[in-house]
């Protein structure tokens, strides 16, 4: 006769082999074991970012690990993406306006900040202007990025490139520091 934990641990493992015939690749996993700064491991993560109930931002990540860089008393929690970042800035329309990729990112929960590093590339999409960098920082309250670090910008009828830059999530009023480029000139 088996007993209720036997049963019990004989559904789980049935549960758990249903969820494993599912084609999506995207299953969560549990938190590294020992490393007690990982409160949670998931992958395949879509959320969203909103201002009374208008949607500003859609992020898309293969790998989220959900840390706390604080202690037990004062947490400090961050989501740490990795395994590819794609991001969508939204506009009045409620339509993506501009994409944002990259290989990992890090959003600072508290602060309502993140940053991205690793090929960056930001296209606005009416256009295909983009901006590309190593390393990009979002500030969602003031709802702009900008970048310290070497930055290039293309846009159809110039070519830019500078060491500071700054522009609105839709990538529409930018300015770059230190800047030099080529610019395309209709002669009369």
């Amino acid at each position: 006769m088996l007993n209720l934990r036997k049963i019990t641990f004989i559904i789980f493992l049935f549960a758990l082999s249903l969820s494993a015939c599912d084609n999506d690749e995207k299953l969560p996993s549990l938190p590294v074991p020992g490393d007690e700064k990982v409160l949670r491991e998931v992958f395949g993560v879509t959320f969203l970012f909103s201002e009374m109930g208008t949607l500003k931002a859609k992020v898309e990540t293969g790998l989220l690990r959900e840390e706390n860089e604080g202690t037990k008393e004062a947490p400090k929690i961050f989501h740490n993406l990795s395994k590819g970042v794609t991001m969508h800035f939204y506009g009045p329309s409620g339509k993506p306006e501009t994409r944002l990729t990259c290989r990992e990112g890090k959003i600072d929960k508290e602060n309502h900040t993140a940053i991205f590093k690793g090929n960056v590339i930001v296209v606005r999409l009416s256009d295909n202007a983009f901006l590309q960098t190593e390393e990009l920082h979002w500030d969602e309250k003031k709802e702009k990025i900008f970048s310290t670090v070497h930055t290039k910008v293309q846009e159809p009828d110039r070519t830019m490139e500078g060491e500071y830059f700054e522009s609105n999530t839709l990538f529409t009023r930018f300015q770059l520091s230190q800047a030099k480029g080529e610019m395309k000139v209709n002669e009369m």
